[in-house]
């Protein structure tokens, strides 16, 4: 039968160098704030109380390592890593006439350490409202020569040849490519980025070959009438008349 410390006479008052009475326990990490500090000699003195058993065969440095540790994990939890690239879509928001032509461009916050050497994307649109070719109807950006893409829609570029080092591309504002739409009919149409699973030349791809955690701002655009032709000849005739007014003011005076 196991025999507990207690039983064994063993006194069971926390951890090694810690006694009732004694000075209170100073911040062992230099780099903690008084008030991160606070916390971790809070959780020191708790675990004592609560497991004096475990704390009798540990050293305090594995002791306090093991709370160093817990904490950084939980600043990192409450501090989760961001996105590497942003990609937005501009102009984020539009309004055009039924049978305009207009264009948007694809656009990406890239910082030095997210570097890339090729990308590849979808942008999902409503074909009803806007009509887009993409064999003619998108142009890759300047830092980047046009790729092959398996789903036909021509959004992919690799960084063009150049004899080493190779860097890759970086900075506000890289122009990905610019597409050029038609407006069919009335209506709202979102423009959303994105990637299709399993498609292999989609990504932002590294030097190394790993890919960049990617966020994507969609755009909308918003289709109004067109004005008819009778509208336009009644505006014509408003201008006419207003037109002949100013001239027989102009003659009585």
């Amino acid at each position: 039968m196991r025999t507990t410390a207690a039983a064994k006479g063993v006194r069971a008052s926390g951890p090694r160098g810690v006694r009732r009475g004694a000075q209170p326990l100073e911040c062992p990490h230099s780099f903690l704030l008084p008030p991160t500090c606070a916390v971790y000699l809070a959780a020191i003195n708790m675990f004592a109380s609560l497991t004096p058993r475990y704390l009798e065969e540990v050293t305090m440095k594995r002791y306090t390592a093991f709370f160093g540790i817990t904490l950084a994990t939980l600043a990192l939890a409450a501090h989760p890593a961001q996105a590497g690239i942003s990609v937005s879509i501009m102009p984020s928001s539009s309004m055009v006439q039924v049978n305009d032509t207009f264009t948007v461009d694809i656009l990406a916050d890239i910082t030095s350490i997210d570097a890339i050497v090729g990308w590849g994307m979808d942008l999902s649109f409503d074909s009803l409202i806007l009509s887009h070719n993409p064999l003619t109807d998108v142009v890759i950006g300047p830092s980047f020569n046009a790729a092959p893409t398996l789903d036909g829609d021509g959004l992919a570029g690799l960084l063009p040849f150049s004899p080493p080092p190779i860097t890759g591309v970086s900075g506000d504002d890289v122009l990905l490519a610019t597409l050029t739409f038609q407006a069919t009919q009335t209506g709202a149409s979102a423009l959303l980025g994105g990637f299709t699973l399993g498609d292999l030349t989609e990504g932002f791809v590294q030097l190394g070959g790993g890919q960049v955690d990617v966020a994507f701002d969609g755009g909308l655009v918003q289709v109004i009438p067109a004005p008819t032709a009778a509208l336009l000849g009644m505006i014509g005739l408003a201008g006419i008349a207003i037109t002949k007014r100013h001239a027989v003011q102009t003659v009585t005076r």
